[in-house]
C-alpha cells in the first residue's frame, strides 16, 4: 500500500458517508424544497422572538438552549425561509446515520477484541446494515421532516457522539499509557453537555456509559477496578442540569426566559405535579409495544394519536404488553450471558443484540416510564432508542443467517438489508408527502384519527390559511 492509498476501513467510511449523503438528500428532497412551517413550528420558530435576538442567549438557563440556538442561527442567515431549517434537519439525520455506522463499528471492534487480536472478516456488513435501517426508516420522518423536532435529532447526535468518543477514549487506555482523561473523553463530556442542553432525554447517557463500562472494560490493561468508575462522575454531574433548569427559577437560582420556552417549562411542571404516574406508566407498557411494532412494521403512522389511557395494571392490554416487554428484556439478559460463554461470531452477535435491547429500554425510559407527559405517544420519541432496536434486529438476523449452510454471510446480510433499506426508503418517500404542507399534514391526521376534534379544527384552519382569505 502506497502512502496515497487509503486503507480498506477508510474507503468503507468514505463510501458510507457519500451513500448517506446521496440517499438522505434524495429521500428528504421534497421536504427541503417544498415543505413549510407546520403545527408547532409556528410556536417554536415563526412566533418565537427568543430566536430572533442572539443577545437573549446570554441567559444559559434555558433547558433546550442548544436546540434554540440552532434555530437562531437559521433565522440569522435565512430569516423565516423554511428551506434552510429543513436542510439543517436533514443534515443532522445524515450525520447521525454516519455516527451510527461508526458507533456500531466501534462496538463490534470492542467485542471482536475479546475473540481475536484482529477483527474477523466480514465485520463491515453489520454496521452498514444498522446505518441503512437508521437512515431509511420512515419512523424517523417526524424527527427529520418536522422542524420543531430538531430537539430529538440534535440531542441524538450529541448522545451518539458522546458514547462513541467515550469508547474511543477507553480504547486508548487499553492500548497505550495515556492520561486518565484523554482527548476523546474530554470531547465526550463536551458532547454530553451539549446534548443535555438540547433535550432532556440525554439524562440517561451516564447510565448507558455505565452499562458499556461493565460489559466491555471488565479488566485487562488500562484503568481497571473501581477507578474506572471515577471517569463517569463528570457525566453523572450533567444529570443535574435537568432538575436545575426545571426548578431553578422556583428556587430563585436564576431568572426565566419568557415566551414558548417558559410556557413549555411550566407545562412540564404541571405534568409532574398533577398527572398520575401510575396511569402514565401502565399506558407506556402498551405505547412501547406500539413503538416496537412501528420499528418492525411501520404502517399506520400518524402525527397525532388518540391513544387510550390505562389505570389498571391487570387490564388485558397492559398486562400482555408488560409480559412481552419483560420477555424482551429477559432475552437481552440471556443474550448477554450467552456472549460471555460462547465463542466466535455467536459471542459477538449475541452481545451486540443484548446491548441493543438495553439501549432501547434505557434511552426510552425518560419519556416512557414514571415521568408523566401530557401526550402519551409521539413517534419522534423513538429516534434515539431506535439505534438500539436496529442494532439488536441486525445482530439477531446475522445470528440466524449463520445457521444457513454455505454462502458468504456478510454479503448475504448486507444484501438482505439493502433490500430492506429500499423498501423502507420507499415508505419514507411516501410518508414525507404528509410533511409537504399543512393541508396534507392535517388531512392525514383526520384520516387516521377522525374522532379527535383538534385535527378537524386544525385542518379547517390550514384550509382557510391556504385559501388566502383574511384571518
Amino acid at each position: 500500500m502506497t502512502s496515497r492509498t487509503l486503507p480498506p476501513a477508510s474507503w468503507r467510511l468514505v463510501t458510507v458517508i457519500l451513500s448517506c449523503i446521496v440517499v438522505g438528500m434524495f429521500l428528504y428532497s421534497r421536504v427541503i424544497l417544498y415543505s413549510g412551517f407546520i403545527f408547532d413550528d409556528f410556536d417554536y420558530v415563526v412566533s418565537n422572538y427568543f430566536i430572533k435576538d442572539l443577545t437573549k442567549f446570554r441567559n444559559l438557563s434555558e433547558l433546550r438552549y442548544v436546540g434554540y440556538l440552532t434555530f437562531a442561527l437559521n433565522y440569522l442567515y435565512g430569516g423565516l425561509e423554511p428551506q434552510g431549517y429543513h436542510l439543517f434537519n436533514v443534515l443532522i439525520h445524515i450525520t447521525n446515520s454516519v455516527v451510527v455506522y461508526l458507533l456500531a463499528s466501534c462496538l463490534l471492534r470492542l467485542t471482536v477484541r475479546e475473540e481475536s487480536p484482529r477483527a474477523s472478516a466480514g465485520e463491515w456488513a453489520l454496521p452498514c446494515a444498522v446505518a441503512i435501517v437508521f437512515l431509511t426508516h420512515p419512523l424517523a420522518t417526524q424527527s427529520v421532516s418536522y422542524i420543531s423536532q430538531r430537539f430529538s435529532s440534535l440531542s441524538t447526535l450529541f448522545y451518539l457522539a458522546a458514547v462513541l468518543l467515550y469508547l474511543l477514549g477507553r480504547e486508548r487506555h487499553l492500548r497505550d499509557d495515556v492520561p486518565t482523561f484523554n482527548g476523546p473523553l474530554l470531547l465526550a463530556l463536551v458532547s454530553a453537555c451539549l446534548g443535555i442542553k438540547s433535550k432532556e432525554t440525554v439524562f440517561t447517557l451516564p447510565v448507558m456509559l455505565t452499562i458499556l463500562e461493565l460489559i466491555f472494560f471488565r479488566g485487562g490493561r488500562g484503568i481497571s477496578g473501581g477507578r474506572r468508575f471515577l471517569l463517569l462522575l463528570p457525566f453523572y454531574a450533567t444529570m443535574l442540569v435537568v432538575p436545575l433548569s426545571l426548578y431553578g427559577p422556583e428556587l430563585g437560582l436564576f431568572g426565566t426566559v419568557s415566551g414558548i420556552s417558559e410556557r413549555t417549562r411550566g407545562e412540564k411542571l404541571i405534568d409532574l405535579d398533577t398527572r398520575s404516574r401510575s396511569q402514565y406508566l401502565f399506558t407506556q407498557f402498551s405505547v412501547v409495544v406500539t413503538y416496537l411494532r412501528l420499528m418492525v412494521a411501520p404502517y399506520g403512522q400518524r402525527v397525532i394519536y388518540d391513544y387510550p389511557r390505562y389505570a389498571n395494571f391487570f387490564s388485558g392490554v397492559v398486562f400482555l404488553s408488560f409480559t412481552l416487554l419483560a420477555a424482551i428484556a429477559g432475552g437481552g439478559v440471556w443474550l448477554l450471558k450467552l456472549s460471555f460463554r460462547a465463542t466466535g461470531w455467536c459471542r459477538i452477535e449475541s452481545r451486540l443484540a443484548a446491548l441493543g435491547i438495553f439501549w432501547f429500554f434505557v434511552t426510552l425510559s425518560v419519556e416512557s416510564s414514571l415521568i408523566p407527559i401530557k401526550d402519551v405517544i409521539f413517534e419522534h420519541r423513538t429516534y434515539l432508542p431506535s439505534f438500539g432496536g436496529y442494532l439488536a434486529l441486525v445482530a439477531i438476523t446475522a445470528m440466524a443467517l449463520r445457521r444457513l449452510p454455505g454462502g458468504d454471510r456478510p454479503v448475504l446480510l448486507l444484501g438482505l438489508f439493502l433490500l430492506i433499506g429500499i423498501t423502507l426508503g420507499t415508505a419514507t418517500w411516501q410518508r414525507n408527502r404528509v410533511w409537504l404542507n399543512s393541508s396534507a399534514f392535517w388531512d392525514d391526521a383526520v384520516s387516521k384519527e377522525p374522532t379527535l376534534p383538534v385535527v378537524w379544527q386544525n385542518r379547517a384552519w390550514s384550509y382557510l390559511t391556504a385559501s388566502g382569505l383574511p384571518r
